[in-house]
């Protein structure tokens, strides 16, 4: 009888010990599905796809001391976009315009602002090699800034410290990432963060309830080989 109670107390002792790795095994579980549900419930578009390919080349043309000369260049000329948002127009439906443009520079239709990495930049819509000069560019195959879906940013990394994408490596989950548009501020909050090969595009599937934001780089930030992508979540949705 001795030798059961002991057996007893040794099981119960093990089980007491395993509760909360099984605890949070289980919410692991839970929160991954949450994510699976939201995140993966839209099929990436062609049209995405196809922008998100092109980002390939443009990544490579600052790969070069020169590209990184014209790209530190263009930051003497950002410094004159106001970031107050005082800058930013709409009409009220998602489609905000800018009241100025400087120069070559494109139209600002955000700003966005990590306080993790001490960002606060322009967002332009596209994502082109002349816009990327100057700002965070919007995919514009990928939903609005603030709405509903997944909007992707692309942005450079210099290899200046602190310019643009260069520090995008530094964050971490909970993180948020504040976006300004013309229809008010939305502040995200940072559930994933992943490095992934330049051809997987499942990093620009979307949700049909969910404002979800993708922020994307090329990594490392010398001879880059993959990509780094944050993804981010509406905090009021959480």
């Amino acid at each position: 009888m001795k030798k059961h109670i002991g057996t007893i107390l040794i099981i119960l002792g093990l089980g007491i010990i395993a509760f909360p790795f099984i605890g949070r095994f289980v919410a692991d579980q839970r929160q991954q599905a949450m994510l699976d549900e939201f995140y993966l419930e839209m099929d990436t578009n062609a049209r995405a796809t196809s922008d998100y390919s092109n980002l390939d080349s443009i990544f490579e043309a600052t790969n070069t001391e020169e590209g990184q000369e014209r790209l530190d260049a263009s930051l003497q000329e950002i410094d004159e976009i106001a970031l107050d948002g005082s800058n930013l127009q709409g009409d009220g439906q998602g489609n905000p315009q800018s009241s100025m443009t400087l120069g070559e520079q494109p139209d600002t239709i955000g700003i966005i602002n990590i306080p993790r990495i001490g960002l606060r930049a322009p967002v332009a819509e596209g994502a082109g090699l002349d816009i990327l000069r100057f700002a965070i560019g919007h995919m514009e195959s990928t939903a609005d800034l603030g709405e509903i879906g997944n909007a992707v940013v692309a942005g450079h990394r210099s290899h200046s410290f602190g310019v643009y994408f260069n520090r995008l490596d530094e964050m971490q989950i909970n993180d948020e990432i504040i976006v300004e548009t013309a229809n008010g501020k939305i502040t995200y909050v940072v559930y994933e963060i992943l490095i992934v090969e330049p051809n997987d595009v499942s990093v620009l599937k979307g949700s049909s309830s969910h404002r979800v934001l993708t922020l994307v780089t090329c990594d490392p930030v010398y001879n880059p080989t993959h990509r780094l992508i944050v993804h981010a979540i509406d905090k009021s949705q959480l």
